[in-house]
């Protein structure tokens, strides 16, 4: 039977899903996620976010914010479950900072993030000028797991979790799974087994697993 371990504790909807695939799964949390106390203006122009993690943070604090940009369809439906504008959502951090420095060259922003966090966005807006400040929200903790059973492919949904994974495992001829080209940037470092998915999506990982092992390995 083909056996696949996810890096992060999976729905019961996914589980059912490859369950259902005659796939055995195996999960676990390569990562802890911790908010962070942080000072900020309580009117904010325009807000980035990248992930679910820096909105859950933000959410207490009621912050009046005007316009928000965003990386990943959850990312998205959680801030418009809560009442914020999304005036733009793309599928990576690149994409959403080139469209920041398309079409906003003139305006400033408070990106919201977590303690780790990937450099591309960042360095597109400094490189053209523009006016933001970073306000970390919530912590990573990477949670160092000896995993001696063997998988034909394993699930990845953050770098830290690759990184996570990698200290005290060694990947060998797995296939792995991941959520975006930033965690597949970190993968690469130790295989060239992967398959990426389109979007910014937990499901679509698992039903890329679930198609690669069902269907194209037939």
């Amino acid at each position: 039977m083909t056996k696949l371990l996810s890096t992060k504790v999976l729905s019961s909807k996914n589980h059912k899903k490859i369950s259902d695939s005659s796939i055995k799964i195996s999960d676990y949390n390569a990562i802890k996620i911790e908010k962070i106390d942080f000072n900020v203006n309580q009117k904010i122009e325009n807000a980035i976010f990248t992930s679910k993690n820096s909105v859950k943070a933000i959410l207490n604090k009621k912050l009046e914010i005007k316009n928000c940009y965003c990386v990943g369809e959850k990312t998205k439906s959680l801030l418009l479950k809560n009442g914020e504008k999304v005036i733009k959502s793309e599928e990576n951090a690149q994409k959403l900072a080139d469209f920041i420095v398309k079409s906003l060259k003139n305006d400033i922003f408070v990106f919201f993030c977590g303690n780790i966090k990937r450099d591309e966005l960042p360095e597109i807006l400094t490189k053209n000028d523009i006016k933001f400040s970073i306000v970390e929200v919530y912590k990573t903790s990477l949670v160092y797991k000896k995993i001696d059973e063997a998988f034909n492919g394993i699930l990845f949904f953050s770098p830290s979790a690759v990184r996570s994974y990698c200290y005290y495992n060694k990947i060998e001829d797995e296939t792995l799974f991941t959520i975006g080209q930033t965690t597949t940037n970190e993968a690469k470092t130790f295989s060239n087994k992967i398959i990426t998915s389109d979007i910014n999506s937990i499901d679509q990982v698992v039903d890329n697993a679930i198609k690669y092992f069902t269907y194209d390995k037939k």
